[in-house]
């Protein structure tokens, strides 16, 4: 590739702020209006929603690093975001928890939360992979005995991690939070 060339793609690249403080995952989502959702995953999203009863959603982003749609689920007990496929099928429903939450819970597994990850800015959700889950959602302890049921976490510069109850453990070395730095 030319030199011409190669000015011209950079120039179309979109620029990341390098700062402090900036929140795990934020990165690789771009906010999308609404408008701009195919109708299909708006369509998808609104099913999905009507399974879990009264709930809705807004926010809509892409996220590059997945190639899904995510978008926040209003209306449940705690911070919710949905992910669907390009297509609108299911990915996964992320529910938000705390650490003193997740120690309440499941204290074996907080311990190997806190292995990895400190205790200092952790993020903790419950990715509910199966759809069939949507219906009655689980709490941690219920949840932690189904299929297709992970625990994505991480902390402050300690990479990305997600564990299943049988106590597979995925790590990314670099999460987006290091990325910023």
């Amino acid at each position: 590739m030319n030199a011409r060339l190669l000015l011209l793609a950079l120039a179309h690249l979109p620029l990341v702020a390098c700062r402090e403080g900036v929140a795990p995952g934020s990165l690789e989502e771009r906010p999308t209006a609404e408008s701009d959702v195919p109708q299909e995953v708006q369509l998808a999203a609104a099913k999905l929603c009507a399974r879990m009863g009264k709930t809705s959603v807004q926010g809509w982003a892409w996220d590059s690093e997945d190639r899904n749609w995510e978008v926040a689920v209003v209306g449940l007990a705690r911070e919710a975001e949905l992910d669907l496929l390009p297509d609108g099928s299911f990915s996964e429903l992320e529910l938000v928890y705390t650490l003193a939450e997740l120690d309440a819970a499941l204290p074996d597994v907080a311990t190997q939360v806190r292995s990895r990850v400190g205790e200092r800015n952790v993020k903790i959700e419950l990715s509910l992979r199966r759809v069939e889950h949507l219906d009655t959602l689980p709490e941690l302890p219920a949840a932690w005995k189904l299929d297709g049921v992970v625990l994505e976490f991480q902390g402050e510069g300690r990479g990305d991690h997600e564990l299943d109850a049988r106590g597979l453990v995925l790590t990314h070395p670099v999460d987006d939070h290091d990325a910023a730095k």
